[in-house]
């Protein structure tokens, strides 16, 4: 899920961005770039597992176990402190990547509309940002910005994806469990789905 960008991992584990950069979604360290066809190096990185982009910012797992995240801020969805820029739309946001301060042990990262999920070594599933239509896997304080915090009701979690706004996990039992809005139900808290 993005918008008018996207991000490629390389095989040499660093990331490449191109597209709108108006928010540094792009993660090169200068806003507004005019040449939106050109691919750039993301400003930094090394070491990159998985990455998973959002609207107008992007997450990047490395092998150490930590995330960073860069470009759009305004609903907490970096996880990290005071940002490098201000956004032409008012908003918040980093120009290069910033590590996610409340995040360790990360396997995969997961991106939506303005929040994010991260599957932990643990098997269990941290999301944080704006909590609109339960992304966040609870369905407390809908429009609050979010710190991480762990999805209630999951264990055995080997993979997760996302849309706009739903979130999916998948169990080592091959279970499927969604939460959030699939455009005809709402889930604020993770529910089984028959299969």
């Amino acid at each position: 899920m993005n918008e008018a960008y996207g991000c490629l991992l390389l095989t040499d584990g660093t990331v490449a961005c191109f597209g709108d950069n108006d928010e540094g979604q792009r993660g090169v360290g200068v806003g507004d770039l005019d040449d939106t066809t050109a691919t750039t190096r993301v400003v930094g990185l090394t070491g990159v597992t998985a990455i998973a982009s959002g609207d107008k910012f992007s997450c990047a797992v490395l092998a150490s176990g930590q995330l960073a995240c860069w470009g759009a801020n305004n609903a907490c969805q970096l996880d990290a402190p005071q940002t490098t820029c201000d956004s032409p739309n008012g908003g918040d946001c980093s120009l290069v990547p910033v590590m996610a301060t409340g995040l360790a042990g990360v396997k995969s990262v997961a991106a939506g509309e303005d929040f994010a999920c991260a599957l932990l070594s643990d098997g269990t599933v941290d999301c944080w940002g704006l909590n609109v239509n339960g992304v966040l896997g609870t369905d407390a304080g809908e429009f609050s910005c979010s710190p991480p915090s762990t999805v209630p009701g999951l264990s055995g979690v080997v993979a997760i994806a996302a849309t706009e706004y739903q979130v999916c996990a998948l169990t080592a039992s091959s279970d499927v469990y969604c939460w959030g809005n699939d455009y005809s139900d709402e889930w604020p808290t993770p529910t089984r789905v028959p299969l």
